[in-house]
């Protein structure tokens, strides 16, 4: 397949955002869907929040739209005609450009687009840069046109494959409910104790970045942004026995549950499959007796606490949670064997939920690799 380099203002019309006088915005659905910046993306199409009733600058149905304002470089294509704000801008693909096949071509692109931002607080990109952007064409529209199916085939399946994995969290987020009722709100009646009467607390700590030979170690040290994994198997970093006895660093055993105390992930919990020490910002739970609470009962449990215990959080946009918060705070203790029945059914979802990730990592190796190739011209379409 012969491809051709052209700069995009070869190939596209580029049309800078305007914001509009704000009298003429609304929220009733009166006008223009307007769209002010990456907010307003949803994964492929935009999902509006605010019309325009006299816009200033105007994108068509299947205008590709681009961030061009913190954060630069995301696209999503136009469904219908917009109103663009100056966070946008929309490019019109002409008749020797598919906008499907450069709709993608911008997405698998976004850090290459990011190289041109400037600012050191607020990172844009101007129009003059993003119609020098090199663009790697297939020489007939049919040959795009190819490209872009077989692109978006890949990305349907890799949607399907994200809609079993939710599925699949509904579901036990529904067996608990139907086994527990909300914790939050006890409505079954459990007995309620504080966490600190049946769970020991502890945090862990950072060693001195300024000592090398603390880090990269044999021992797997958690930071609170790995809970969003759910289950932890491993870690970015690692500490070594130096570092782990010249710091508050803590040791926590494979099946501990683990709370994010703050920054982003503050609230969310997860549980470490791995022996791994952890950071200042995780706090560990671990049952007095495990003959009275479940581990995967314990952290199913935490998900449905997280906005509580952030409503007594310290703070202004994100509230840290300490742990005499976690100890004072209130949790149920159904029957033992309840609790167990419940694990049973979460590690049963849990090995179907692995399978579907193989399998979405995947799609996604294939959808990159694909990708790259399609725009080096070496697919045989």
């Amino acid at each position: 397949m012969k491809i051709n380099i052209e700069k995009l203002e070869d190939i596209a019309k580029v049309i800078a955002g305007q914001s509009p006088i704000s009298s003429y915005y609304n929220d009733t659905g009166e006008g223009y869907p307007f769209l002010q910046g990456k907010t307003d993306f949803g994964k492929l199409y935009p999902n509006a929040k605010t019309w325009c009733t006299k816009p200033k600058k105007i994108a068509k149905s299947k205008d590709i739209l681009l961030s061009v304002r913190a954060p630069v470089g995301a696209v999503n294509i136009a469904n219908t005609d917009l109103c663009i704000g100056r966070g946008i801008c929309a490019i019109r693909a002409n008749d020797k450009c598919h906008h499907k096949y450069l709709y993608y071509y911008l997405k698998t692109h976004e850090r290459q687009i990011q190289r041109f931002q400037t600012g050191s607080t607020f990172k844009s990109i101007t129009v003059a840069k993003i119609k020098q952007l090199k663009i790697p064409l297939p020489k007939t529209l049919d040959e795009q046109i190819k490209i872009a199916n077989l692109l978006t085939q890949v990305e349907a399946l890799i949607a399907k494959r994200e809609e079993s994995i939710r599925l699949l969290d509904e579901l036990l987020r529904s067996s608990f409910l139907d086994m527990f009722g909300d914790p939050v709100l006890n409505d079954k009646g459990w007995k309620k104790e504080r966490i600190e009467k049946n769970i020991n607390t502890s945090s862990g700590g950072t060693p001195s970045r300024r000592k090398f030979e603390y880090y990269n170690g044999d021992i797997p040290w958690i930071k609170s942004g790995e809970l969003n994994q759910g289950v932890i198997y491993s870690t970015k970093e690692s500490i070594s026995k130096k570092g782990l006895e010249n710091s508050s660093a803590k040791r926590v055993e494979p099946n501990t549950v683990l709370l994010a105390m703050y920054g982003a992930t503050v609230g969310v919990s997860a549980i470490t499959k791995i022996h791994a020490t952890t950071n200042q910002a995780v706090c560990a739970l671990v049952p007095k007796d495990k003959n009275q609470i479940n581990s995967i009962f314990l952290l199913n449990q935490l998900k449905f606490l997280k906005k509580y215990l952030i409503s007594k959080g310290i703070g202004g946009g994100q509230p840290n949670i300490s742990q005499t918060i976690i100890k004072k705070t209130e949790i149920i203790f159904p029957k033992k064997t309840l609790q167990d029945k419940f694990a049973t059914i979460v590690h049963r979802i849990e090995e179907t939920k692995v399978q579907y990730q193989k399998s979405l990592d995947e799609l996604r190796e294939l959808f990159g690799s694909l990708s790259q190739r399609a725009f080096r011209g070496e697919l045989g379409l």
